[in-house]
């Protein structure tokens, strides 16, 4: 076993089909994040970027032919969506109809099928009366949310 980056910043590890390739993401403080490859054949090898949009990322994949990497990026509290670039280098592009709030993906061997988990926050507000002294709480009940533009 030995150490393969020298960051502590390094998480969500993935290797290629072939073995011969290593993503993962590497954070960079604040809500900065890319992508970095990293060859596993030479022990010396320095880990390259990949991307550079900064933008947070996640849980990169590599499609079953090893040409492509999909993986999440954004802000996990607004549009978190599905991008694929090309691998060793491509322009990350959104893989529209997956809509917001991905997380966790994960590429089938056969069949060319991705699958994800939706991470959704539902606020509400509720009130609730408070007891008298010595009393119960009256019920508790969800205030009516008025949505304009």
């Amino acid at each position: 076993m030995r150490r393969l980056t020298d960051s502590s910043d390094d998480y969500d590890p993935a290797v290629a089909p072939d073995g011969r390739q290593l993503v993962f993401v590497r954070w960079a403080g604040g809500h900065e994040a890319d992508l970095y490859a990293l060859e596993l054949r030479d022990g010396t090898a320095v880990p390259r970027r990949i991307t550079s949009d900064h933008m947070p990322k996640a849980s990169p994949v590599w499609t079953v032919d090893g040409r492509e990497i999909v993986y999440i990026a954004g802000e996990p509290t607004s549009e978190r969506g599905i991008y694929h670039l090309n691998f060793p280098g491509g322009k990350p592009h959104r893989i529209e109809g997956t809509g917001d709030s991905a997380w966790a993906l994960a590429i089938a061997a056969k069949g060319h099928r991705l699958v994800y988990a939706k991470s959704v926050r539902d606020y509400n507000l509720w009130r609730l009366a408070l007891p008298a002294p010595g009393g119960a709480a009256g019920p508790f009940r969800e205030i009516p949310v008025v949505h304009t533009i």
